[in-house]
């Protein structure tokens, strides 16, 4: 999108002299295939969920509760990066790319 009349550059010119613009992040984007990007947004979206978020506010708890919550979320958290790792690993199986899908198996049993 582009407003030139208020001297706004297009949105593409300023990608392309960021980082993001650079060969590496260029062919990085080639390589990765569109479910696998969904997949990393899906698992970055959950992640910033459950890092960000607040509470409702409630009435004061045991604050073993409060803990209990806490390990629940983590696990949560952890078993959904885990599916995320290994549906990753599933897509590289499927384009022949056996050693980068062994390394996420890796990655996601890091996590169990």
């Amino acid at each position: 999108m582009t407003n030139r009349s208020s001297g706004e550059e297009p949105i593409e010119d300023l990608v392309a002299r960021s980082s993001l613009g650079s060969a590496g992040a260029r062919a990085l984007k080639r390589r990765t295939s569109p479910r696998e990007a969904a997949t990393f947004r899906l698992l970055t979206q959950l992640r910033n969920e459950l890092v960000h978020s607040h509470p409702p506010q409630s009435p004061p708890s045991d604050p073993l509760d409060d803990l209990y919550d806490l390990d629940e979320a983590a696990l949560t958290y952890q078993q959904i990066a885990a599916h995320c790792l290994l549906q990753l690993a599933e897509i590289r199986d499927r384009q022949g790319q056996t050693r980068e899908a062994e390394s996420w198996r890796a990655r996601a049993k890091t996590l169990f």
